[in-house]
């Protein structure tokens, strides 16, 4: 129980730092037109990219908590195909999402390390 209360902690104040960080990204990157939703066509709402980045990050950190590190392989695979349909919207930069990537791989990996090392939890048997 003391193990899960951990990991939930972890996850949870990850997750806050992590879309503090994000919405500097964003706000960083994104053009003034395409914040706003009645005069871009293309509007995502930020609830919607903010669910979808959790649920990234909680499934990088369980793969990598167990070992499969070819998961990173396959989160990237799936981002370029997920992206090769959009590149023709500028609306967001390529760069936005490299950065945005980078970071949710990042944050998972700290919250991996953070785990193991500060806590002394390794789920790997050896």
């Amino acid at each position: 129980m003391k193990t899960a209360a951990i990991i939930i902690s972890v996850l949870i104040i990850g997750e806050m730092i992590s879309n503090a960080l994000f919405y500097f990204v964003r706000n960083l990157f994104a053009k003034e037109d395409t914040k706003d939703e009645q005069t871009n066509p293309d509007y995502i709402d930020p609830k919607v990219s903010i669910g979808k980045g959790i649920f990234e990050r909680i499934v990088l950190f369980v793969f990598l908590t167990f070992g499969h590190m070819p998961i990173l392989i396959l989160f990237g695979a799936l981002k370029i195909g997920t992206r090769l349909k959009d590149s023709n919207n500028k609306s967001i930069s390529n760069d936005y999402f490299l950065v945005g990537n980078l970071l949710s791989v990042l944050m998972a990996f700290i919250y991996y390390l953070v785990i193991k090392y500060c806590f002394e939890i390794d789920f790997i048997q050896n």
